[in-house]
């Protein structure tokens, strides 16, 4: 070893150089440190005498990586040793692990000075120096795991032996002291440079950690900061949801305090506008104050220039006592009944609508101005049409609107041209010396007339000139029809399931199975009637007084309603006409209620168009989207009421319960058109749907002519009757022919019959049922005489409505001013009237309306099978007794309900007449009453007249031995 330590480092280089480690030393020569030692026969030495710690050490640091032949790769084919190196670089395996058992297990690092350790360990092995030159190491031959290696006992052995530890390679190599001490001397070197590196790396490490401290110290006050603004965070959050809560609290209490100032601003703006109201109420009041002023100022100086230039006019109306007068007992004179009076004088005719709306407005008057008060409403029908000159159809129509103020038949227009009246309506207010004061024409001056006759009243009143006696007025209401209907206006009918429970109800008398259900409007009685084709009532819906008010059939109220439609068997419609309201009765839940209202309206009549029925029209494009369509008389128009949403012409959308016009300019005339909102009506009165056609046939009333109202496109056309000119509404009359050259008078009804393509017309006025043929537009009568009557069941009095049943073999028709329904037979040619029966709680049974005056009772026994009365009647004048020339002389038949019948059941008074009458069945002991009502103005010579009331109240009484077949006398001589 101490020659070794002295050997110049040549000598070692060269030696080192001369051994199998020599060239890859001298070839990594410029590599520092420990990368100067590569031979991996030293490892294989220092495994092999028990230093595998050392091994590891050396290995970590880097000291084998070319030699070692699991790393960097040993040129070697031995196939065991390929084997190990593949496993081990495909596995990643550190080669320093393998080699040895302790770092496999306790996977220990070893210190940096193992190296030196491990060199001195192996010298003091090794055999002294030898002083010769010494022989190059000899390099053993790698052994596999599996080879048995036999021990040794010198350390020449181990050291050149390659044995098996743990399964795994271990090489050692030969080497001779001289190259231990070199190895040493290098590896001390190295030692010294990886001390003095190890220092700068303590120092860099040392700054190193002199840096993480400052910077551990940095984020330590980083971390205090940011905990610091966290707490600041956390306390600003607080504060802020403190902050957020008194500012919702302010908020809210703001909110309060704006809510308050609004009900206070609100209670304010309404005191101001209701100050402003009361300003402008006072400033208008001011104004009508001093227009009323102005108008009485006028109204004073027209009654001091009129007052001594018209007193001549006094003699000019001593004429009208020669007219025929209604409601009063006896003629009225200006010169003696109505001197002293204010007389308001109507010019009207009773088949004009806007007449009939200007009625309520002299019903007030009447109501505030008594006739002792010196007010007295006269009426002066002056005739458009020749059926109105009748004495008889006036008096039907006074009955049926129930018109109370003396009237007077004006039959040729006498007063109607000597006061030039340019129109209907017409109001004339003469002074209480028959001066002339106003004239106002149409029916918009409610205000006015109002005014003029309080101001009128106030100055005669002033001037003493007004007279408090009263008039001999005998209202001719109380003559009512005898039967179950009065003054019928319109019929509808449909289907009814039979079996129903639909038609059960506490207002039921229907004990049969239905398949047909009429209903007609019981115009007079201002309600509906439902009922059966036999004649059994069903529902009474309405009550006998007029009114207006919805609910249940016993509480609603209608006023003299007119059209009447079903759309189910349990709904229908009502044109409630003076009411000018459209109604809908549920016969389900027996309640009425109000679809549409609006002043002046009168609806007329209504028909369903259904799309149904109507599958290839353009207006109803959709299914089951049924529209009414109303006669709007009072407008002189065509209206829809729509159900649903619906597309009509030209693809104008209504929405669901609009009511409007769909033709007609509202204009009163006679104008055909190929857009409907030019057309012109006049008081349409009547329609029917024709779906064959595609369109609706309609009864213009006031034109007297039939219309058609194309669904298609709205196209208004010419049918029968009626003049080509739109402004002539007078050319009626009683022709058969067509289109133009047909005649009619005032129809009010149109119904379609589908089965036999027929239109049918109740020609009203002429008393007549007319059909048309609309592809030819003939027209031509079928049914009635031409002149009013009951005597025999084809006569016709003013039919006011018209339905086809639904099978086309029968039509309904109702005979108003006969009041009851007829049906005509179309397969028969025959006509009958159909017998309603009421219920008992709805009948007629008091007749102390009807049996005014003197009451002549009688008795008559007829058999219980039921019977025929045949009536004698003989009425006289006592001697020096005429009747009055000129007025009506009346007799009416009175019945205890519809199941009787007669031949006539009212007329002009005859001196003697007879009356076949026709008996129910009842059972033997029942008794009830007929009355016949006379009403005769009788005068005596050359002296005063009187209106004689009297009565023959014949009772009659059910016998089973009783005749049935009964001639009976009745006699009166009427006296002062």
């Amino acid at each position: 070893v101490s020659s070794l330590e002295g050997s110049p480092k040549n000598s070692i280089i060269s030696e080192i150089n001369q051994s199998e480690a020599g060239p890859e030393i001298a070839d990594d020569g410029n590599v520092q440190g420990g990368d100067v030692f590569k031979d991996p026969s030293t490892f294989d030495f220092l495994n092999s005498i028990g230093n595998s710690n050392i091994v590891n050490d050396l290995r970590k640091e880097s000291l084998y990586v070319k030699f070692d032949p699991l790393v960097g790769g040993m040129r070697t084919t031995d196939p065991s040793v390929l084997t190990i190196m593949h496993i081990n670089r495909h596995n990643n395996i550190d080669p320093s692990i393998i080699t040895s058992p302790e770092s496999l297990s306790n996977n220990v690092t070893p210190p940096r000075n193992v190296a030196i350790s491990l060199v001195d360990r192996l010298i003091s092995l090794s055999p002294s120096p030898r002083k010769q030159q010494v022989e190059p190491p000899v390099k053993q031959v790698i052994t596999p795991v599996s080879t048995p290696v036999k021990e040794s006992s010198t350390c020449e052995e181990q050291r050149r032996t390659c044995v098996a530890c743990m399964g795994m390679i271990v090489w050692t190599v030969a080497m001779s002291p001289e190259e231990l001490y070199l190895l040493r001397e290098i590896l001390a070197k190295q030692d010294e440079k990886y001390r003095e590196d190890i220092f700068v790396q303590q120092q860099k490490f040392e700054h190193l950690q002199a840096k993480l401290k400052e910077y551990e110290e940095r984020e330590a006050r980083l971390n205090k900061k940011v905990a610091e603004k966290a707490q600041g965070q956390k306390q600003m959050s607080i504060i802020m949801e403190e902050y957020e809560k008194t500012i919702s609290r302010l908020v809210a209490e703001k909110e309060q305090e704006r809510q308050a100032h609004e009900i206070d601003r609100a209670s304010l703006v309404k005191e101001r506008d209701t100050a402003m109201g009361h300003l402008a109420n006072i400033e208008i009041a001011f104004s009508d104050l001093h227009k009323k002023y102005e108008r009485s100022k006028t109204v004073i100086e027209g009654f001091k220039k009129n007052e001594e230039v018209l007193r001549a006019s006094l003699a000019d109306y001593e004429a009208t006592i020669q007219l025929e007068w209604f409601n009063v007992s006896q003629p009225l004179s200006l010169k003696k009944e109505l001197l002293g009076k204010v007389v308001v004088l109507d010019f009207f005719t009773y088949c004009c609508i806007n007449c009939l709306h200007i009625l309520p407005m002299l019903k007030q008057v009447e109501n505030e101005y008594s006739i002792e008060d010196g007010l007295v409403v006269v009426g002066v029908h002056s005739a458009k049409f020749d059926n109105e000159k009748d004495s008889a159809n006036i008096l039907s129509a006074i009955q049926r609107y129930n018109i109370t103020h003396p009237v007077v038949n004006d039959a040729e227009g006498t007063m109607w041209h000597e006061l030039a009246i340019p129109c209907w309506p017409t109001l004339i207010i003469l002074g209480p010396s028959g001066e002339v004061l106003f004239l106002l024409v149409g029916e918009s001056h409610k205000k006015d007339v109002l005014m003029y006759i309080k101001c009128t009243m106030k100055y005669f009143s002033i001037k003493e000139k007004l007279q408090n006696h009263s008039l001999p007025i005998s209202p001719a209401n109380h003559v009512r029809a005898p039967g179950a209907l009065l003054f019928p206006g319109k019929v509808a009918c449909i289907i009814a399931p039979a079996n129903s429970n639909d038609i059960i109800s506490v207002n039921n008398n229907s004990s049969e199975n239905l398949m047909q259900r009429l209903a007609v409007s019981d115009t007079g009685h201002h309600r509906i009637t439902v009922f059966t084709t036999s004649g059994k009532v069903e529902y009474v819906i309405g009550g006998d007084e007029p009114g207006f008010s919805d609910g249940s059939f016993k509480d609603a109220r209608f006023r003299s309603p007119q059209g009447i439609e079903f759309r189910t068997a349990d709904i229908l419609y009502v044109a409630d006409t003076e009411n000018h309201a459209l109604r809908e009765i549920n016969l389900k839940t027996l309640e009425v209620c109000t679809l549409f209202k609006q002043e002046n309206c009168s609806p007329w009549d209504l028909c369903i168009a259904s799309s149904k029925l109507l599958k290839d029209s353009l207006t109803l494009q959709d299914v089951d989207k049924d529209v009414l369509i109303i006669a709007m008389a009072g407008f002189h128009q065509i209206w829809a009421y729509f159900f649903n949403t619906v597309s009509w012409w030209k693809g104008k959308v209504y929405e669901a319960g609009t009511c409007t016009s769909i033709a007609g300019t509202g204009k009163e005339e006679n104008r055909n058109n190929f857009y409907p909102h030019a057309a012109g009506f006049a008081q349409p009165s009547g329609l029917t749907l024709a779906p064959e056609h595609q369109a609706l046939y309609i009864a213009d009333s006031e034109s007297s002519s039939i219309r058609k109202l194309s669904l298609i496109d709205g196209k208004v056309s010419a049918v029968a009757g009626g003049s080509k000119s739109p402004f002539n509404l007078f050319t009626f009359g009683d022709k058969d022919g067509v289109q133009f050259e047909a005649r009619l008078q005032h129809p009010l009804g149109v119904a379609w019959n589908s089965h036999d393509q027929t239109l049918y017309v109740a020609d009203s006025y002429n008393h007549k049922l007319k059909t048309v043929d609309c592809h030819t537009n003939n027209c031509k009568t079928l049914v009635g005489g031409g002149s009013p009557g009951n005597f025999n069941e084809v006569q016709l009095n003013e039919p006011g409505g018209l339905c086809v049943s639904t099978d086309g073999t029968q039509l309904y028709i109702a005979d108003t001013n006969n009041h009851c329904l007829k049906v005509v037979s179309l397969k028969l040619n025959t006509v009958d009237k159909l017998a309603i029966l009421l219920p008992s709680d709805q009948r007629e049974t008091s007749t102390k309306n009807r049996m005014l005056g003197t009451v002549l009772p009688t008795e008559v026994k007829i058999n219980s099978t039921g019977g025929e009365i045949n009536l004698l009647v003989s009425v006289t004048m006592k001697d020096g007794i005429e009747l009055t020339a000129g007025a009506p002389q009346k007799w009416i038949l009175d019945f205890p309900d519809g199941m009787w019948s007669t031949s006539s059941s009212g007329g002009e008074y005859t001196p003697a007449m007879s009356l076949r009458i026709l008996a129910p069945k009842a059972n033997g002991g029942v008794q009830t009453s007929l009355s016949l009502n006379y009403r005769l103005y009788t005068c005596v010579k050359h002296s005063e007249c009187s209106m004689n009331i009297f009565s023959f109240l014949i009772n009659v009484l059910y016998s089973d031995d009783a005749p049935a077949v009964v001639h009976h006398k009745l006699s009166h001589m009427v006296t002062m």
